[in-house]
């Protein structure tokens, strides 16, 4: 996910650049720094998230308290 971050920030700053008539060497410059800043950017997004995110071992299934699998809503498959 964070390369798409980078990616998006690198595609603005280039899309940006070529607009307002920057030169082609100087736009592949700051494209390429939005790019590692937004890629890094996404990385500390990602580990903040995942920091104060629970994952599903952290809260438990029903089957596991219960041991009977958790039903289904039935929406998009059967029961």
């Amino acid at each position: 996910m964070a390369k798409v971050a980078g990616g998006l920030a690198a595609l603005v700053a280039l899309f940006a650049g070529l607009f307002a008539k920057v030169e082609p060497v100087l736009c592949l410059e700051r494209a390429t720094l939005a790019f590692i800043l937004g890629w890094v950017g996404g990385q500390v997004w990602h580990l903040m998230i995942g920091a104060v995110t629970p994952t599903s071992s952290k809260l438990g299934t029903v089957e596991q308290e219960t041991g009977h699998p958790e039903p289904h809503s039935g929406v998009g498959g059967t029961n």
